[in-house]
């Protein structure tokens, strides 16, 4: 009987240490779902693929209208810095490193958020670009999201031949092979992939213009342009809209370099405000400036003529101290001469705020629309 109980003993000690190990290792296994991902995060800059693979419906809508890339020393003195200020002129939201991060934010999640919330990106290559393994991880990323989220690439090739990217000479193979040296394979890999894909991208290039001044002009124009083409996507399923722009069209004459003015009048709720933004997005392109002045009737009995002339000047000219000052018809109109200017004036009701705003208007009606020169 004493032989049982003993055996018995064992078989119940053996059960406890069982069972407390089943414990334990429950135990670690919630511990390790649960563990910290940092943890099996490299430190060093990684790629935008996995931010892409959590995604979340905030990161949908664009913040930055272009990503600015280039190695700051080369360029970002001259050439960068009156690239940003053109592009601000034009009422585009660049992300510029050295102006949009914050003072404490982590360098490059702050990069890789802005890449990713991004519609264009420019990348300004130099001859010292692949020597900055920040750049070259700048753009493995933008090509990695061009493949997954539609990211358009536009290339400036600075100071060099964009065959130089593929070369197996030169400076960029030679930056490259000194990154072999301190990187392991891979990265360089998928760097040397970047410099190459970006090579066979078609891009601006430097040497084929005179001046810095009209690389910038045409760089700013083109953007403006897929901006403009895309913001006018709303609106390209309104039926009928085909129609009202081939009408402007041939009251506009954009090409007779005449002063034109152009009306579209008609009772309320006949859809006037939406052919007018509807026209200003699709030819605003065509203009040197340009300005959509709203609610005309409401402001010009709130605040007078001279404020809707100052608004007028600040949407034309966004940076002239003059526009502080008070505007008459005569200086509107010295000031705008000699310049291509679309302006959409936006539910008028009295001949005297067309005067007042854009000068004499003896127009000549046709169905719902009227034209005349104006400032002649």
């Amino acid at each position: 009987m004493a032989v049982i109980f003993f055996y018995l003993a064992i078989v119940f000690v053996f059960l406890a240490v069982f069972v407390g190990l089943c414990c334990r290792l429950l135990v670690f296994m919630k511990k390790s779902e649960t563990a910290p991902r940092w943890l099996t995060r490299r430190s060093i800059p990684v790629s935008a693929s996995a931010a892409l693979a959590e995604d979340s419906p905030s990161r949908s809508r664009w913040k930055n209208d272009v990503f600015l890339s280039f190695r700051g020393t080369d360029v970002r003195k001259y050439f960068v810095s009156h690239l940003y200020e053109a592009l601000k002129s034009e009422g585009i939201e660049p992300f510029h490193d050295d102006r949009e991060l914050q003072k404490g934010d982590y360098i490059w999640k702050g990069l890789d958020e802005a890449m990713i919330q991004s519609k264009h990106a420019i990348v300004v290559i130099s001859k010292g670009y692949a020597t900055s393994r920040w750049c070259l991880e700048e753009l493995s990323v933008m090509v990695d999201l061009v493949e997954k989220k539609g990211l358009q690439l536009i290339p400036i090739f600075y100071e060099i031949d964009p065959s130089d990217l593929k070369r197996r000479s030169g400076c960029f193979y030679e930056a490259l092979k000194n990154h072999e040296l301190r990187y392991d394979l891979d990265t360089v890999r998928r760097w040397r992939r970047a410099l190459s894909e970006v090579g066979n991208i078609s891009g601006w290039d430097s040497k084929s213009r005179k001046e810095d001044s009209e690389l910038i002009r045409v760089v700013v124009q083109d953007l403006s342009d897929r901006l403009s083409s895309q913001l006018s996507g709303g609106t390209n399923g309104l039926v009928g809209m085909s129609y009202h722009k081939k009408v402007m069209e041939s009251f506009l004459s954009m090409d007779s370099g005449d002063v034109r003015m152009v009306g579209v009048w008609g009772m309320g709720g006949r859809g006037k405000t939406t052919i007018a933004k509807y026209i200003f997005e699709e030819f605003s392109s065509h203009f040197d400036a340009r300005c959509l002045l709203e609610n005309v009737k409401g402001d010009f009995k709130l605040y007078g003529e001279s404020h809707l002339r100052k608004e007028i000047m600040s949407g034309i000219f966004p940076k002239s101290p003059l526009n502080a000052r008070c505007i008459s018809p005569d200086a509107m109109k010295r000031r705008l001469r000699g310049k291509k200017v679309l302006l959409v004036l936006d539910d008028v009701d009295d001949i005297q705020q067309l005067r007042a705003l854009a000068g004499s208007c003896d127009c000549e009606a046709s169905e719902d629309y009227s034209s005349t020169s104006a400032f002649q």
